[in-house]
Parts: structure tokens; sequence; C-alpha cells
């Protein structure tokens, strides 16, 4: 039995989460961008939004990605691209893909992506596309200082004209106005406030980067387009939390209703961010919680291709080859580094008999399961139970769990419980100490 020294009332834990959507994950560092269509009941417009074509801006796609897993449309359609070059998310970079969109050669690796972006964009349902992005400093007209000037992106609706004559939203600037104007009430000083930044594109200089951007190429074949910057000067969730302001300030005025599952906040959109991170391994087997993992994983039981029947809450979550083990990605942030060792999975059991703080539950594997104060595996014919981080089988434990080097999470709380029949591998259920009262947990015998 595994107990925390100072147990406190036992209560019932939730044994599974509750996954919103599911995505597969990208098997390689070349794999192309996810697509996801959030479809409301009634007919309405649709937006075409796209997010991260440079890896290095994470608001943008983490805002994305929360409009798939958290939003409910109910009138009108949203298509949501939050990876549009998934090769610089995973790299952490800013990539080229906003300056092909005027020429591409077709031995370009990254030919097929924006070749398929292109047609998205030009299909007949779309009504407006809106790109994501994280912009530097504040923009002003006017130079105030080194980080408010017309050079700076942060904080701004980006238009390339005021206006695309007898086109559906062609009414660019009035957009633009109207978003500004309605969430001016929910900036979080009056430093953050968004401007209209019109790059007035046809009368620049031919070589200028704008005529060769994805929002020029949509206004070209007569499709209206802006762009959203949120500050880099802000922490990710806020900027996630200014990109959400304003997507929903322009689906409002364009028409299409939604609801949510959390209050827009800072706060809550973080709360967000981290509730997403969870993804699933070993055909469903294995659940991790991404948050505040262990840099490294070590015999970290895997099938032999795990990218295989892999897949996440959140489409920016991935598995990717590395060394000789596998990276785990969230956005551009690189987690564990899982170290395998190469089993076969065997699904056949269902559920197991285990005792939660007192109270008997049937738990599947691939489950988080929460602990108060303690757990014991009921006996089960044919099955072995191994604790990670300890030699033999369950009950035969250390007499002391060291958990700071064999859990999954930095807090030493989070515990792989691995279950085997004839050394096959029949799923993993991490027992959640995190919510116990002590940090150390040890062994009591029953």
């Amino acid at each position: 039995m595994l107990r925390s020294t100072t147990p406190s009332a036992a209560h019932v834990p939730h044994l599974l989460f509750a996954l919103v959507l599911i995505f597969c994950c990208a098997t390689t560092a070349t794999a192309d961008f996810s697509f996801v269509r959030n479809t409301g009941v009634a007919p309405g417009p649709t937006l075409l939004i796209t997010a991260g074509i440079d890896g290095d801006e994470p608001g943008g796609f983490h805002a994305a990605a929360t409009l798939i897993t958290r939003y409910q449309i109910t009138t009108g359609q949203l298509w949501i691209v939050p990876d549009l070059h998934p090769q610089a998310i995973l790299k952490r970079e800013r990539g080229e893909m906003n300056l092909k969109f005027a020429h591409i050669e077709h031995t370009d690796p990254l030919y097929d992506s924006v070749a398929r972006i292109k047609t998205m964009v030009l299909d007949q349902q779309i009504d407006l596309l809106v790109n994501l992005h994280d912009g530097s400093g504040f923009y002003h007209p006017e130079r105030i200082n080194r980080q408010r000037n017309p050079g700076s992106w942060g904080q701004s609706v980006v238009i390339d004209q005021q206006t695309l004559p007898g086109i559906r939203f062609g009414n660019l600037e009035q957009l633009a106005t109207v978003i500004i104007t309605d969430i001016s009430p929910f900036v979080l000083s009056s430093d953050e406030h968004f401007q209209i930044k019109n790059m007035d594109t046809a009368t620049l200089d031919p070589d200028a980067p704008t005529l060769k951007s994805l929002s020029w190429f949509a206004l070209r074949h007569g499709k209206p387009a802006l762009t959203l910057e949120a500050s880099k000067a802000h922490p990710v969730a806020v900027r996630t939390y200014y990109h959400l302001l304003a997507l929903e300030a322009l689906m409002k005025q364009v028409g299409i209703s939604f609801s949510r599952d959390f209050e827009l906040t800072p706060q809550a959109v973080a709360r967000v961010i981290r509730e997403d991170a969870q993804m699933t391994l070993a055909q469903g087997r294995i659940h991790l919680d991404l948050n505040q993992m262990h840099r490294n994983l070590y015999n970290f039981p895997l099938p032999a291709d795990p990218q295989i029947n892999t897949s996440g809450t959140n489409p920016l979550i991935s598995l990717q080859p590395e060394d000789n083990g596998y990276r785990i990605h969230y956005g551009n942030n690189r987690l564990a580094l899982l170290h395998p060792r190469r089993v076969q999975i065997s699904a056949d059991i269902e559920a197991i008999p285990v005792m939660i703080d007192g109270i008997h539950h049937q738990v599947t594997p691939g489950t988080i399961l929460p602990v108060n104060s303690h757990v014991r595996i009921e006996p089960l014919p044919g099955y072995q139970f191994t604790l990670a981080g300890n030699n033999g089988s369950w009950p035969k434990l250390a007499t002391r769990i060291d958990g700071d080097k064999v859990s999954v999470d930095r807090s030493g709380r989070l515990l792989r419980l691995e279950i085997y029949r004839d050394h096959m591998f029949s799923g993993m259920i991490l027992l959640d100490f995190r919510n116990a009262d002590e940090e150390v947990i040890e062994e009591e015998e029953s």
C-alpha cells in the first residue's frame, strides 16, 4: 500500500480526464500542418484562422488551438490551422514561409504546405482570412520610444488596405476599428490598447516582404484578410488572451456565435493551456500529464513505433524522434525525453480492482489516478504490477519510494504503476499524489 505520511479525509477522485477533442500527433518534423473545422449547427460566415507560420510566436498558435479545444461554434464555422509551419514551431524559429506566397519553387520543402493553404484561402466557403502573430514591442503611428513606434507590431490589427471593394467583409478598416473599440474595456493597462496598422501594401517597393505574405496573396485573389498581433512583451498566456479577445470581437461582428468553457481572463487562459497538456500513447494504454515533467523519463515502456496510436487533447502536442529516444513537444516547448524500453502491447484487460483512499474502484489502464491518502492494488491472477524505480513486483516494494528520481513530474508525486501479463505490457496507471497532504510518500505494510 502506498500512503502519504499524514493522510486527510478520503475523497472520490475523478478517474479519467475528459478529452475535448483528439488529434493525431505529428509523426515527423516534416509533417504537414493540422486543420480542424469547428462548425456550428446554424449556417453563417466562415473564417479561416491561421497561426504558427512563425515558430517563435506561441500566443498565436495557443489561441488557435484553444478555439479548437474549448470553443463551441453555434452559428457559422471556423477553419483553424494552428500550426501552419510545424518545423518552425518544433525548432522555435521564425522560419521563412510567410515570404513564399508570391513565388515558391517546386523543390522547396514548404511547397506542398504553401500550395495547400493557398487552396484553402481560395475555397469558396471562406469569407475572411485571419492570421495570428506575436509582434515586437507596441505599435504606435508616431515614435514614442524604442518599444512604441511605427516599426513595432505588437498590439495591432494589421491591414494591407482600407477596403476590398465589392467583397463581403471587405471593409477591413471598419472591421479593425470595431475590434479595437470592443476589446478596449478589457485591456490590462492603458499602455496596451490595440491600434490599426495599415501597411498600404500596394504602394510599397516591389521587394517589400508584405507583398510576399499570405495576407497579400488572399487580397490579390479577392479574399479579405487581416492580421492580429499580440505583443511579445507579454507572457504567453497574456498574448493568447489578447488574441482570443480580438477573435471574439471579430466573430461577433461578422455574425459567428459561440460559447466557451472558461472565463476569458489571463489567469483562466493560463489554466486552459496547462489543462490541455495531455497525451496518450501505446494504443491509449498510457496517459501523460505534460505539466512540470522531468526532462528525462528512463526505461519508459514504448512499442516499436510509438508514434502510431499517439494522440493529444491539443493539436500542438507531438512526439518526435530524438537521439535514441522520443521527445514530447507542446507547441514550441520541448518537454520530456522518453528513453524507451521496447514492449509488446497487450490490450486484453479493461480494468483492474483498486482500493483508493479506502474505496473500491475499477480503474482503466491509461488513467491518471488522483490519490489523497493511499492506494492498494488488489491481486489479479496472471498480472504483475511494477512501480517504476523499484525492484520486484507489487507489493514487494522498497521501503521508501524515491519519487523525485523516478516520477513523471518534478514534484516527485506522479508515479508510474506499470501492468504486465507474461512480459506483455498491458498499460500504465499514474498514481497522482500531487494533492496529497505531504510530499513524502512511502510504503505501508498491508
